[in-house]
């Protein structure tokens, strides 16, 4: 008898040198989701009112205060409520810096000054080396 051939032969295996990383990223995301939705169930399973107090702010430290330079709509200068020039302003400013490098200022200036006077003192702060330094305005519709 004779013996019939295959049609096929067998081609064997290759060998693959990659990982596919979609199943392991998907069960990554599964477990995150679950801890995410889980924690604020463990975190608050007991309900409680708690007290409310009233209690005195500590007082903030005089030398972290920042301090306030405004210019009305005359273009005057008032650093700390006193009025003062450019000049004084930088004298001012240096000493301050040199007690304390972490000098912060807090700049109110009405809208109607020039822009150039603000770039005036914006340049003095920072001859000054002023490092903090605060533009304050009101918010979208606020007075």
């Amino acid at each position: 008898m004779r013996l019939r051939q295959r049609r096929y032969k067998r081609v064997p295996l290759k060998i693959m040198s990659e990982l596919n990383m979609t199943p392991m990223i998907d069960v990554t995301f599964l477990m995150l989701i679950a801890f995410i939705v889980t924690y604020p169930l463990v975190e608050a399973s007991v309900r409680i009112n708690l007290p409310r107090v009233t209690l005195n702010k500590p007082e903030q430290v005089e030398k972290n205060k920042p301090h306030n330079l405004e210019i009305n709509a005359y273009g005057d200068l008032f650093f700390d409520k006193n009025a003062t020039t450019l000049e004084a302003l930088e004298a001012e400013l240096i000493s301050r810096v040199l007690d304390n490098p972490d000098t912060g200022v807090v700049i109110r200036g009405d809208e109607s000054i020039n822009y150039g006077q603000l770039m005036k003192v914006v340049a003095v702060l920072n001859r000054a080396q002023v490092k903090r330094m605060q533009l304050v305005t009101f918010a979208e519709g606020s007075k």
